[in-house]
C-alpha cells in the first residue's frame, strides 16, 4: 500500500502478506479496523496512493511489522501442530487493543508451544492429527499411534517433539503403518 507522509511528502509502503497464499492485504486489514474511513488515510488519486501523518504511518507500520511476524510465526505452527492446535492457542488471547494483539497472541502460542508436549495436546484425536499433520502425503494408521501411545503410559503431557520425531522415523521403515499402503502379504 502506497503511503504519503503529510509533512514531508515522502513516499512508504505498508504491506501484509498471508504467508500461505503471498496476498498483500494490507488494505482490507487497515480497513477493517476503520482507518480508511476514519480520516488516518486519505486516498489521493493523482497519486495513486494513501495520504497520512508521519504519526499514523510511523504507529500502523509498527503494529503491521509485530503482526507480520505472527502471521508468520502462526503459519510455520499450522504447518507443524496442525490448525486446531494453534488456533486454540490463540483463542487464549482474548480481546485486546490492536497495538498489543501480537504480543498477547504470541504469550499465548509460547504458553502453549514452549511445553514438553507438542502443540499442547489433550485427546488422542489431536495426537493423531498432529502426527499426519506432520507425515504429509500417508496417513500413520491409528491403531499404530494408540499402541506407541500405550506404550508411553497413555499420558499426553509427558510427550515431546523428540518422542514424536523417532516414532515417525519409526514408522516409515515399515509401510504398513501407513493407511494408504498394500496389505500386508499373507505368510505361507
Amino acid at each position: 500500500m502506497k503511503i504519503i507522509i503529510k509533512e514531508t511528502d515522502i513516499e512508504q509502503t505498508l504491506a501484509l502478506v498471508d504467508p500461505r497464499s503471498g496476498v498483500d492485504y494490507v488494505r482490507d486489514f487497515i480497513g477493517n479496523h476503520g482507518a480508511l474511513a476514519d480520516g488516518q488515510f486519505a486516498y489521493d488519486e493523482d497519486r495513486d496512493g494513501y495520504l497520512c501523518s508521519q504519526e499514523t504511518y510511523d504507529w500502523w507500520h509498527g503494529v503491521l511489522s509485530a503482526e507480520q511476524e505472527l502471521e508468520d510465526r502462526v503459519h510455520a505452527l499450522r504447518v507443524r501442530y496442525g490448525t486446531d492446535a494453534v488456533e486454540a492457542a490463540l483463542s487464549k488471547a482474548g480481546n485486546v487493543d490492536l497495538e498489543d494483539y501480537a504480543g498477547v497472541a504470541n504469550a499465548a502460542l509460547d504458553e502453549t508451544f514452549a511445553t514438553g508436549t507438542p502443540a499442547g495436546l489433550t485427546t488422542f484425536p489431536e495426537l493423531v492429527t498432529w502426527i499426519n499433520n506432520r507425515c504429509g502425503v500417508q496417513d500413520v494408521r491409528e491403531e499404530v499411534v494408540r499402541a506407541w501411545y500405550m506404550e508411553r503410559g497413555g499420558r499426553y503431557e509427558d510427550i515431546t517433539e523428540e518422542d514424536l520425531q523417532v516414532f515417525l522415523e519409526d514408522a516409515y521403515e515399515d509401510p504398513a503403518n501407513f493407511v494408504d499402503a498394500a496389505p500386508a502379504p499373507v505368510p505361507r
